[in-house]
């Protein structure tokens, strides 16, 4: 944390990261250290940014990161610095209001089970640049 006191930092307006970097945010929010990005395209904005020197680096999921280059064809232009140990959980998430989200929450399930024990979900994470999650 105290690495990006030094750098243009880049952020998704509005997304959780980790408790004691949603601080900092908070702290400098209105200050030229963070600008945070908005918008469906917040990811891409954030990279023609970095890539014209106006930030010097954006946080982001390493799976989400390795797709948005490739899909910028931004390969091999950009360093992954390095990631802390902070694991965040991601979530699929059902309405509880909805008469059937017990049951697409099972078949989600069996889903993802039957892609891993097939070896599908590895071919098309792969097909991504990304790896399987533990």
């Amino acid at each position: 944390l105290a690495s990006l006191k030094q750098v243009r930092l880049g952020v998704i307006d509005g997304y959780g990261y980790n408790p004691e970097l949603d601080r900092y945010l908070e702290k400098n929010k209105k200050s030229d250290k963070v600008f945070a990005a908005t918008g469906d395209d917040a990811l891409p904005k954030l990279l023609k940014m970095l890539k014209a020197g106006r930030l010097d680096v954006i946080i982001e999921n390493v799976n989400v990161m390795t797709h948005e280059l490739q899909e910028e064809k931004l390969t091999g232009e950009m360093t992954f610095a390095g990631s802390t140990s902070y694991q965040a959980l991601l979530y699929m998430a059902f309405s509880p209001a909805k008469e059937r989200s017990k049951e697409y929450a099972r078949i989600f399930d069996a889903g993802i089970a039957e892609l891993r024990s097939s070896g599908k979900l590895q071919e098309i994470l792969a097909s991504y640049g990304l790896e399987e999650w533990k």
